[in-house]
């Protein structure tokens, strides 16, 4: 599968400079009009996975590994600088040097293939520096515009018209080619339109683009004029290497590549986001992987969001200075990536649910006072993964916590299929005589039933000079409540230092983490920040505490995407 080939394909491109490092190809890869006639009949989502694998594998034309470095000359603050940096000779392609096909990819299918090479994706800077770089510009042809602009019959036509102007031009394959096609490129301005592509280009002639930078488009949309130009990563200013990330990031030295600013991280999301609306008032944001892996379990993390946070500020992303500070509070994308490519669960699908109102309680209170809706909620997400074995995560922070226990209240049994359950500093609705039975049945049902409580000492917490929970009615008192009702039934071993009050039960099905709090300060959604949802989902398991630490430094930093400026 995809996943298993990315995992191997991040590579230092250092080996051979101006070479892309792919597997040689294989004398049974398929040619261009092969790969065309498989994927013609799929799907966005099959296309994409079989594109994306086959150039993973090295289905390329070998011309097309050999990348064409870009100068860049420009005074900054008095001081010249010089840049060079490699571009993929022509778009993305699959093939052999004889029969390729350049292929529109997506953005999520973009970035993904762009980060397996180690390279990016460019500015729309970039784009007009490569064209006015290009050796060979070829002149825009637009199609008529039409309902079948996305259709792979579209791809396949305006492709011969590129083949044919190609082959007027006397410049030998590898040439750097530009002006055939829009780049999909990255932009500051991506942040303020979730869920959009930004393309630019369509060159003139005259240096003119057709198409000025343009971000009405979901990232869904993938027609025919859409090229995909890579960027290495590592390029080079005034001779020293740099990485083009760093570059962007640079308030002066961004300059170099970009007329917006300062971008704090050039990446898109790789993830493929489905939202659904549910009755009544509930949005949901479904985050899956690019591909899964078929031989294993989806792992479907229901995330019940905190109040007043949406579902896109409890995924999270870079804040600027002064920027809106939920969205760097819990940061559960990113540390959802990093569980996926740390801790090896590929299949990690989470499902952000957002009430209207932005208050659980309130909307129990307004929709369901009666526990009968939230089963129903959890059912309607699970069956968008039909036919798949899925293992069920329940988790939440905050407020997130009375979505949880609103479901336990409306079942009987808690169900075989949730395979764990989380509380990030949300265990508040905790009642003895309402839950034990539920938990420690569940419990005993598996050993492969898991169960981790995160929570710290809020009773002595100060929010301007005074506590704001009761000793017992906080999230420290009904973590050790749960903790004495638990133990009656399963043997905790519990020990205790100058941070934390820690048990664990054998083979670590039951984990609690409870974070004192001598400086008496506010921790809610710190302990989350802070590699919280890495422990919520792999706490008690072989890969706890491999290669970050709980309540310790973010492991997931560079995952982050970034806000706009």
């Amino acid at each position: 599968m995809l996943s298993r080939w990315l995992s191997i394909l991040v590579l230092p491109l250092s080996l051979s400079a101006g070479v892309v490092v792919l597997p040689e190809r294989r004398a049974e890869a398929r040619t261009g009009a092969a790969v065309a006639e498989a994927v013609s009949g799929m799907n966005l989502n099959d296309r994409e996975d079989l594109l994306v694998r086959e150039i993973s594998q090295g289905n390329v034309p070998n011309w097309w590994r050999k990348f064409v470095p870009v100068t860049v000359h420009l005074e900054i603050d008095g001081t010249p600088q010089t840049l060079v940096y490699e571009v993929s000779p022509d778009v993305v392609m699959v093939g052999d040097d004889v029969d390729a096909m350049r292929v529109p990819l997506s953005p999520v299918a973009a970035q993904t293939l762009a980060g397996s090479l180690d390279c990016l994706l460019p500015t729309s800077q970039m784009s007009a520096q490569i064209y006015a770089a290009a050796e060979v510009k070829l002149t825009p042809h637009p199609l008529t515009p039409g309902p079948d602009m996305t259709g792979f019959a579209k791809f396949l036509a305006h492709e011969k018209i590129v083949d044919s102007q190609r082959a007027e031009n006397p410049a030998l394959p590898g040439t750097l080619v530009a002006g055939h096609k829009k780049d999909v490129v990255v932009s500051a301005k991506l942040c303020e339109a979730t869920g959009k592509v930004a393309i630019f280009g369509w060159h003139k002639t005259s240096a003119q683009p057709i198409q000025p930078l343009y971000l009405g488009h979901t990232e869904n949309w993938v027609d025919y004029s859409h090229g995909v130009r890579l960027v290495r990563r590592q390029m080079q200013l005034n001779g020293k290497s740099v990485f083009m990330e760093d570059l962007l990031a640079d308030a002066k030295l961004s300059k170099l590549l970009g007329a917006e600013g300062p971008l704090l991280n050039p990446r898109y999301d790789t993830d493929r986001t489905t939202t659904m609306k549910l009755d009544p008032g509930v949005r949901v944001v479904i985050k899956a992987p690019f591909a899964w892996v078929k031989t294993e379990p989806v792992r479907l993390v229901i995330y019940a969001t905190p109040n007043g946070s949406t579902a896109e500020q409890t995924i999270g992303r870079i804040v600027a200075s002064g920027g809106d500070w939920h969205y760097q509070i819990q940061n559960i994308g990113a540390q959802t990536h990093w569980l996926r490519d740390h801790a090896n669960l590929r299949n990690l699908v989470v499902a952000y649910l957002e009430p209207e109102g932005k208050s659980w309680s309130a909307w129990r209170k307004k929709f369901d006072a009666q526990n009968q809706l939230i089963p129903r909620l959890i059912e309607a997400i699970s069956q968008q993964f039909k036919g798949q074995d899925v293992r069920l995560t329940l988790t939440g922070h905050s407020g997130g916590g009375s979505f949880i226990f609103g479901y336990f209240n409306a079942v009987s049994e808690i169900p075989a299929a949730i395979e764990r359950i989380a509380f990030l500093d949300s265990n508040y609705n905790w009642e003895t005589e309402r839950h034990v039975v539920k938990f420690s049945n569940w419990l005993k049902g598996s050993p492969e039933h898991r169960l981790c409580v995160l929570a710290y000492e809020d009773c002595v917490a100060l929010l301007n000079g005074k506590t704001f929970v009761s000793e017992s009615g906080g999230t420290w008192g009904r973590s050790l409540q749960m903790l004495q009702d638990l133990g009656k039934s399963f043997p905790l071993e519990r020990k205790e230092d100058d941070d934390f009050i820690r048990a664990n039960s054998a083979a670590g099905q039951i984990q609690f983490l409870l974070r004192k709090n001598p400086a008496k300060k506010v921790l809610h959604s710190v302990l989350v920040e802070r590699n919280g949802f890495i422990q919520g989902i792999i706490g008690g398991t072989n890969s706890e505490g491999q290669g970050y630490e709980y309540f310790g430094p973010r492991a997931y930093a560079p995952g982050l995407p970034q806000s706009p400026q």
